[in-house]
């Protein structure tokens, strides 16, 4: 049986009630009582308010802090915060975390989540995919603008440069990649086409617009210059792509004397005849150049095209050359056996007709000759690169530039991932512009943080991945009832890192 006790404490004051039950006991075999005391009565009511129940003992909890307080010291110094902030108070946190999380794991946000919940975020709440179909939504038109227009206004470039870049499918070209004229022009222009612009001076991306249709080349280009009227108090600079580049192309540049940087492929006529010109003397210690961070062999001429004065930039890389021409090898011997075999691949008929000659045997068949001649032309210009420009004259300045357009190529390739398209439903416009703002954001965080890198000598052996890596290691360790948190241990590296950076990690993220 069971009933209730009413006990009062004569120290407090307050009646508790206690549950009463009886319970046979084996040893002592008879009833013995067992009280637990359930609540206290209301002096006014009467009814028994239950006990406050104990709370559970909180566990230490660990965060990945390193590269969080880089990034957020980064876009507090560069004005970005603050230009996200005005643009949007409601979301300006949640954007910031989403570029983090970009710089950090990549392209897909399939893991954003999980991500979210180990590394200590401007947001403070989990990035689940629900959360991040809202965001993108509410990243409109409006709130772009708004961006834009005091962004801008605060980084105060006097002198721009526009590109042009396709997400998705890059025209940039890696180092194993063989040159043809036709087989690296996009296969499909309908792909999202982006124009961006960025700024000469702090090498910062300040504007970017999707290009109708995926246009591309220089008459593009300078149609999109004229388009932008916020730009027109500028100098503006058109970067143009070397699967682009013609005689017509720059004629049209000039014609509407338009700045531009242009990289070739070494066979356009006006830039092979320039490595001609410099070939057996560009290798001498005095044309030896560490340009951001490689060394290179580098002569500059001033030349005419069609009466037209342009600066002509001649690299070459040592190592290149013998890389291009060892995969360039490779290719012919797959392209020779192709021939003799009759299993013919259409992208291979550019080099079918330039490096073999072929004719039918008397007893039937196909004989197969390699053109030695084309060969070895091939091989006087592997690792050899030319840049043309109307007025660049520092060939370090008109690398910079171009690299820059690879830059932004890699960072927006791959963004219509499987993974994402369905979950955060890119398919709608809407979506799709709010997942290009964050991909333009992280753009931002990771040109400055390159910049940094790249004027700092004890920085040049590091990549951005080397350093987010590095700083993701560094945890903070959160423990119930210390105020100061803990840190993992410090490496020399992370250090190092640190102290070039200005990264303190006393700081609180969000502060």
């Amino acid at each position: 049986m069971s009933s209730i006790v009413y006990l009062k404490n004569k120290k407090t004051g307050k009646t508790y009630a206690y549950l009463n039950e009886s319970v046979w006991d084996k040893d002592k075999k008879k009833c013995i009582c067992k009280r637990k005391c359930i609540g206290h009565l209301d002096p006014e009511t009467g009814d028994i308010l239950p006990n406050r129940q104990r709370k559970e003992k909180e566990s230490a909890t660990i965060k990945s802090v390193g590269f969080s307080m880089l990034f957020e010291q980064t876009c507090e110094k560069i004005g970005l915060s603050e230009s996200l902030r005005m643009a949007s108070p409601k979301n300006w946190k949640r954007i910031l975390t989403g570029a983090q999380y970009i710089l950090s794991e990549g392209n897909c946000f399939t893991g954003c989540e999980h991500w979210s919940e180990e590394n200590l975020c401007l947001s403070n709440d989990v990035l689940s995919v629900k959360n991040l179909r809202a965001l993108l939504n509410e990243i409109d038109v409006e709130v772009q603008q708004r961006f834009f227009k005091d962004w801008i206004e605060r980084q105060n470039e006097k002198d721009t440069e526009l590109m042009n870049t396709v997400s998705i499918s890059s025209v940039n070209e890696g180092n194993n990649r063989l040159r043809t004229r036709t087989a690296l022009v996009m296969e499909d222009l309908s792909k999202l086409g982006l124009y961006v612009i960025v700024g000469s001076k702090k090498r910062l991306p300040l504007y970017f617009q999707v290009s109708p249709g995926g246009m591309m080349g220089a008459s593009a280009l300078s149609g999109a210059a004229e388009s932008f009227g916020w730009s027109n108090k500028r100098n503006m600079d058109l970067i143009v792509d070397r699967a682009f580049v013609n005689e017509e192309s720059l004629e049209y540049l000039y014609r509407n004397r338009n700045r531009f940087i242009a990289r070739t492929y070494p066979e356009f006529s006006f830039s092979s005849e320039s490595i001609v010109r410099v070939r057996d003397r560009i290798m001498s210690l005095e044309n030896s150049q560490n340009i951001l961070g490689k060394q290179l062999f580098v002569m500059s001429l001033l030349g005419y095209i069609k009466g037209h004065k342009c600066y002509t930039h001649i690299f070459f890389d040592s190592q290149e050359s013998e890389s291009q021409f060892i995969t360039f090898l490779g290719l012919v011997d797959d392209c020779y056996n192709e021939l003799r075999s009759g299993e013919l691949v259409e992208e291979h008929s550019y080099f079918y007709e330039k490096y073999f000659y072929m004719r039918e045997a008397p007893e039937g068949g196909r004989i197969v000759e390699l053109n030695s001649d084309a060969m070895m032309k091939y091989n006087d210009v592997a690792g050899f690169s030319v840049l043309l420009s109307s007025h660049k004259r520092s060939p370090e300045e008109a690398l910079n530039s171009y690299r820059e357009k690879d830059r932004v190529e890699s960072m927006f390739d791959n963004i219509r991932n499987e993974e994402d398209n369905a979950s955060l439903r890119l398919y709608m416009e809407s979506a799709m512009s709010g997942r290009l703002f964050l991909q333009f954001i992280a753009l931002i965080v990771s040109s400055e943080i390159w910049r940094m890198v790249s004027r700092r000598p004890a920085l040049s052996e590091y990549t951005l991945k080397d350093i987010v890596e590095d700083m993701s290691k560094i945890k903070r360790i959160f423990i119930p009832g210390q105020k100061t948190p803990m840190h993992t241990k410090i490496t020399k590296k992370q250090m190092e890192i640190m102290g070039e950076f200005g990264v303190d990690l006393l700081l609180k993220v969000g502060s």
